[in-house]
């Protein structure tokens, strides 16, 4: 429960033994639970260049370059993902396949966040439809997850607005382990800063 003390003691064994990078990786991961979307891009990205055969940290380092606003960065991660699992992707690879590329979108599958991006479901529906769950918590997490990344889709045809709304949702229905509910944070005190 100490992240920062955590965070402390990584950043020593960093400081001893910089070439290793799985150190670096596990700082990115607190950073990223203390909502320090920056600083989590810049270790997790340090970790991804040097470990490409891990294909999660080049998912995850390319969700967190789109989330600040470096699309190059996002794709080159992506496809070094890309080239390591080219059938049943995670869904978040596809997501951002499709926000980083809005002309392919082959990948996208039935599932309700794929349905809003191509325009065959309202919010209401996909929040509906992602709200379904064994457990209540699933479905929060789910509905976190969800209006995250139609948040994105929105903030990609300049809806700034709704992006905002749908990013509240997913702060009022997520809790500070979920990647979904530290990006959303993140973004909506980038977003009143600007």
């Amino acid at each position: 429960g100490d992240l920062e003390g955590a965070l402390a003691d990584y950043e020593v064994a960093l400081q001893l033994t910089p070439e290793n990078i799985a150190t670096a990786y596990a700082c990115g991961l607190v950073h990223l639970q203390l909502g320090r979307v920056l600083q989590a891009e810049q270790m997790i990205g340090l970790a991804a260049l040097q470990m490409e055969e891990h294909s999660s940290i080049q998912l995850l380092h390319a969700l967190l370059a789109y989330t600040i606003g470096s699309p190059r960065t996002a794709q080159t991660s992506l496809l070094r993902y890309q080239s390591k699992i080219r059938k049943n992707q995670n869904p978040t690879a596809i997501y951002l396949n499709y926000l980083l590329n809005p002309s392919d979108s082959q990948q996208l599958t039935g599932d309700a966040i794929s349905q809003y991006f191509l325009g065959k479901y309202t919010r209401k529906q996909m929040l509906d439809e992602s709200g379904k769950a064994e457990t209540p918590e699933q479905a929060r997490q789910q509905i976190c997850a969800a209006a995250f990344w139609i948040a994105q889709y929105e903030q990609s045809q300049s809806n700034e607005d709704s992006s905002k709304e749908l990013l509240e949702v997913a702060l009022a229905f997520g809790n500070s382990d979920l990647t979904e509910f530290q990006l959303a944070k993140w973004q909506l005190q980038h977003s009143t800063q600007k």
